[in-house]
């Protein structure tokens, strides 16, 4: 069983967790919450974070009345660069608003994504982040292929451990280790500072 994930008080894109109700038929966590709207509903604690549930009902309505966009490729993409960059609870949290990249205020809405970011899309490509230390606006994304994204990655993800600044890639040079091993401990396993290049004993050897 997983750890237990107090919500209340946080706030879901419209809804505001009130407090916890009684678990679900299978189990599950589930929360009263209030919706910008005003109304009120039950909803599952894991709904909540992976953000399949966003409003009563309102938000979906509001979606198709204005642009029509709501089960696309393009809205998808919007709502999750949005919930990993503001909401705590999300999965990939850490490695975007936990870090403190930020979404502007014209993208709070899909109305203003899309219009900054209609130009140039294409279904074969993702949204990229020129500077990856850097938040969500238009003058810092594109749509990118994927070796694009790991070119970026490697040229602009910059680490400081004891006080030297190298990117990945240049700490993966001069240490001796894989860039994508090095990528993936600090992605995967969140690791920070000189726990990031240091060889992996197994067995007493040390393994890069």
């Amino acid at each position: 069983m997983g750890k237990f994930i107090d919500l209340t008080d946080e706030k879901f894109v419209r809804l505001k967790v009130i407090r916890r109700i009684e678990n679900g038929k299978n189990g599950e966590t589930r929360w009263r919450c209030q919706c910008d709207c005003g109304n009120t509903l039950e909803v599952n604690g894991h709904d909540l974070r992976r953000g399949d549930t966003k409003s009563c009902g309102c938000l979906c309505l509001d979606v198709l009345t204005t642009h029509n966009m709501s089960k696309t490729r393009q809205y998808e993409t919007w709502a999750s660069l949005l919930t990993r960059c503001k909401n705590p609870s999300s999965e990939g949290y850490k490695n975007y608003g936990g870090r403190g990249i930020t979404v502007c205020k014209k993208w709070l809405t899909f109305e203003g994504f899309w219009e900054d970011m209609q130009e140039g899309y294409s279904d074969e490509l993702t949204i990229d982040r020129k500077d990856n230390n850097a938040g969500y606006f238009k003058d810092n994304c594109r749509w990118a292929t994927k070796e694009q994204q790991n070119n970026n990655r490697r040229n602009t993800l910059h680490i400081e451990i004891n006080g030297e600044t190298k990117t990945l890639l240049e700490w993966a040079e001069k240490v001796g280790i894989n860039y994508h091993t090095l990528y993936h401990r600090i992605n995967s396993h969140g690791y920070s500072g000189e726990d990031i290049i240091k060889p992996v004993k197994v067995g007493g050897v040390c393994h890069q």
